[in-house]
């Protein structure tokens, strides 16, 4: 028995592990190929809805995706992963240590927030990066009519980029919803660059028009120097009361991808040839944010749902082709679009890696909000057929003129 091990269960090992169930079932090798996928909770989490108000429908259970279609899944810690032995040690659940060997492997563990080493972050700050982070961060904003102090109805976000965007837009709203006076409510972005600088000068725009109808404050080329209960110091001086900061500057590759011996990138991804292997390690594939992929010629795949599902389906394809010496199939991506959510002000959405904008207000809404109740979850009616037909190894491209 061929034995396929996949680490992660976010949006590339969820697609992985159903892609190389896909082409198993098709070559009719379900007693000679094992695929299991190896996952800290019982929980494909929806990521990018993390920032949201009403966490209820964020996480979808492995079961769920997995058991309809016969992927076994393994609750626990990947601690160690030897490529040259290919072997993996395991925590399980019950704290215990377990050697797993594999023929094929499958990196998909995915990426983590970034904490610098700040004054009263790790402490004070909030962060929606997991599902466990967003609820007490939720708690959290429900307490504070509870706690009158200066700055109670102040939050500061740090960060400027579509995670900054996003959860800056929703605060405003879920504080104007709990604040007896509403002009005691103020969000105020921070970034050491300018807002959404990254996104495009088109989004950049239409980001800024939002912010000024929301009454969002910004403040730009500063650092956060720290972070106490009821404020945070800037290294400009300034001095922000609040009792609710949100770090979400910046992303970082799991730490497992430091177990291979190849040269990592600077956000620490592995590098990954067209099939999603990994450069100069034998048996070994990545996909999602820890994969240095390229999308074509030119344009890497960023840290995103949008190109962590492709190449799960990619890398699961491949990953059971490669054993069964059949032709693998190369991850391409030449469409690239970017939906940013907006709060009540709407959305944008904007294609192409020059990121045109070809909707905003509140008809991109009703795109942002189609991508992210519908297009990112897998079938959910636990239709085997159905699964396995969305695992197929293509590019789907998103047809607004539908929505």
């Amino acid at each position: 028995m061929k034995k396929v091990i996949i680490i992660g269960g976010g949006f590339a090992g969820v697609w992985s592990a159903l892609g190389a169930m896909r082409l198993r079932r098709f070559h009719n090798k379900e007693g000679d190929i094992e695929i299991t996928l190896i996952n800290k909770d019982d929980y494909h989490g929806m990521r990018p809805r993390f920032y949201e108000q009403d966490l209820s429908e964020v996480r979808v259970p492995l079961e769920k995706i997995l058991t309809p279609v016969g992927i076994k899944y393994k609750l626990g810690e990947v601690l160690q992963i030897d490529h040259a032995a290919q072997k993996i040690q395991l925590e399980n659940t019950s704290s215990e240590l377990e050697i797993m060997e594999y023929d094929r492997l499958i990196l998909a563990a995915g990426s983590h927030l970034y904490t610098p080493p700040i004054l009263g972050l790790s402490t004070y700050g909030f962060n929606v990066d997991t599902y466990a982070a967003a609820e007490h961060l939720a708690i959290h904003l429900n307490s504070l009519p509870h706690k009158p102090a200066k700055g109670q109805y102040t939050l500061v976000v740090v960060g400027g980029g579509f995670t900054g965007v996003e959860a800056a837009t929703d605060f405003i709203d879920r504080l104007r919803n709990i604040a007896p006076n509403k002009e005691n409510v103020r969000v105020i972005v921070l970034d050491h660059n300018e807002i959404a600088s990254s996104l495009g000068h088109e989004p950049q725009a239409v980001i800024q028009k939002a912010f000024r109808d929301l009454n969002i404050e910004t403040r730009t080329n500063v650092h956060v120097s720290k972070i106490e209960p009821d404020h945070v110091v800037l290294d400009s001086g300034e001095v922000i009361d609040t009792q609710t900061v949100v770090w979400t500057a910046g992303m970082r590759a799991s730490s497992l991808a430091k177990m291979f011996s190849t040269e990592l990138d600077k956000v620490g991804r592995l590098p990954v040839d067209s099939f999603l292997r990994i450069k100069g390690i034998a048996n070994c594939f990545a996909a999602g944010d820890v994969a240095a992929a390229m999308t074509d010629e030119t344009h890497r795949a960023l840290q995103s749902c949008q190109h962590a599902m492709p190449q799960g389906r990619v890398a699961g394809h491949n990953v059971i082709a490669d054993l069964l010496g059949k032709s693998l199939v190369p991850y391409e991506q030449r469409k690239f679009v970017v939906c940013i959510d907006l709060g009540s002000w709407g959305a944008l959405f904007a294609e192409g890696w020059e990121q045109r904008v070809v909707a905003e207000g509140k008809e991109a809404k009703k795109i942002k909000n189609w991508i992210n109740r519908d297009r990112i979850y897998p079938p959910m009616d636990g239709d085997m057929e159905k699964l396995l037909e969305a695992a197929a190894p293509v590019f789907r491209v998103i047809e607004t003129k539908k929505i």
